[in-house]
């Protein structure tokens, strides 16, 4: 492992980030909130949500069979809410929870083939989450892991899982503790 650290330190060397492979990625997904009818104010459906992203990275070969990845990432997400718990309302059905976040992404990596590799990381940014009418800015955290298969020089087809988080929030005077967990799909797109 402290293999590993030294060889990420040092590909934040000017050399390596020459030599660093830069792409663009899509990302899709669905999922599910955990703080439905918890001791926060704002209750999400049962039913899933929807996660679409999109950004740029560089991958770097720390050697060793092991690559890490850094990029920018935004995000955006939308849940069905289904109550309002600081006012006693039983339903807010036709409403939505939406999240819109700007995220600095770290993924290590390690090639299990020429072809499929194993990742694991996540990311940090800030966040703005619209409920009943109104907006809050706050913390986003991602996490997540996946296995990746390199179709060819330039596409890279990734399926992986996403668990997201923001810290607690007041929305329109309801506190706010989203977090969720999904399947993702990715597509990278290497270019020279």
């Amino acid at each position: 492992m402290k293999r590993v650290i030294m060889s990420a330190l040092a590909a934040l060397s000017p050399t390596a980030v020459a030599a660093s492979e830069p792409y663009l990625f899509v990302e899709g997904g669905v999922a599910w909130s955990f703080d439905r009818s918890n001791d926060d104010e704002v209750e999400f459906g049962d039913e899933p949500g929807g996660s679409l992203a999109g950004g740029i990275g560089w991958r770097y070969d720390l050697g060793d069979q092991w690559f890490i990845s850094a990029e920018g990432q935004i995000i955006g997400q939308i849940f069905p809410l289904h109550g309002r718990n600081d006012k006693r309302e039983a339903t807010a059905d036709g409403r939505d929870f939406w999240l819109a976040g700007l995220t600095a992404n770290v993924w290590p990596e390690y090639a299990l083939s020429d072809r499929w590799s194993l990742y694991g990381g996540g990311g940090v940014g800030p966040a703005a989450i619209t409920a009943f009418g109104s907006s809050s800015v706050t913390a986003l955290l991602i996490g997540g892991g996946g296995i990746r298969f390199k179709a060819d020089e330039r596409f890279t087809l990734d399926a992986g899982g996403r668990y997201y988080w923001t810290a607690p929030v007041e929305v329109d005077g309801a506190e706010s503790r989203y977090d969720s967990f999904g399947p993702s799909f990715r597509l990278l797109w290497s270019f020279p």
